[in-house]
């Protein structure tokens, strides 16, 4: 019986992991499509991009984290504790696509090198919720985090060809910059935020609980 509820916290919570990495995409997706419904700017991201960053931080990375033991105690609400580890992220890369995007209408920049941007970005937001989601790190975690940067910044660096990225200018170069030194802050800014959220509902749950609970004791008949 104990190896039976082991496997079951095993499967429970490499599932939550593997599921907040997979959400993060889609969360993105479908606000980014929303919005260029009413908003007249070009698509910001190549389709192949797309795969080459899910294949490197959420494919492979699921397929480890889902094989790994896990016994830990199943903590909370599954799918809370999923929507907030997925949404920062999500919201992470719309934010600082957005923010590229804007640079680049603003100043006239060139639009075909905005794909490489959006793409850096995202990348790098991957690798940023793929470091909350290895939380606790251990060795095999640690190691998992490092090769998938290592394979990100390979596929940047020397795959450009494969993956259609272009080179960019000195002006794309700074927005580039820019927009990759805020994503951290907009990232784990997001993130205590869903944090502090989690608790308040976690604290009216309690107090509404006692609350029915004393209006259900004083309603009580008295016996007979």
């Amino acid at each position: 019986m104990r190896g039976v509820v082991g496997e079951g916290r095993r499967v429970i919570n490499n599932i939550q992991r593997a599921a907040a990495l997979f959400l993060v995409k889609n969360i993105f997706s479908v606000l980014l499509a929303f919005i260029s419904m009413f908003a007249t700017f070009p698509y910001p991201i190549m389709p192949l991009h797309l795969s080459m960053i899910s294949g490197l931080t959420i494919g492979a990375p699921s397929f480890f984290l889902a094989l790994e033991g896990n016994r830990e105690r199943i903590k909370g609400r599954f799918m809370a504790g999923v929507l907030r580890k997925a949404f920062p992220g999500g919201l992470t890369n719309l934010i600082v696509v957005l923010m590229a995007v804007g640079f680049v209408l603003v100043f006239h920049l060139p639009t075909e090198q905005l794909y490489t941007v959006s793409a850096s970005l995202m990348s790098l937001t991957g690798l940023l919720v793929l470091f909350q989601v290895c939380k606790p790190f251990t060795t095999q975690r640690k190691i998992l985090w490092g090769l998938m940067a290592a394979a990100s910044a390979f596929c940047f660096f020397f795959l450009g060809s494969v993956f259609e990225f272009v080179r960019l200018d000195l002006e794309m170069v700074i927005v580039l910059v820019a927009v990759f030194l805020m994503t951290p802050t907009v990232f784990f800014s997001l993130q205590r935020m869903f944090d502090w959220g989690d608790i308040l509902y976690d604290r009216l749950h309690t107090w509404l609980s006692r609350h029915r609970g004393g209006a259900a004791h004083r309603l009580e008949l008295p016996p007979k």
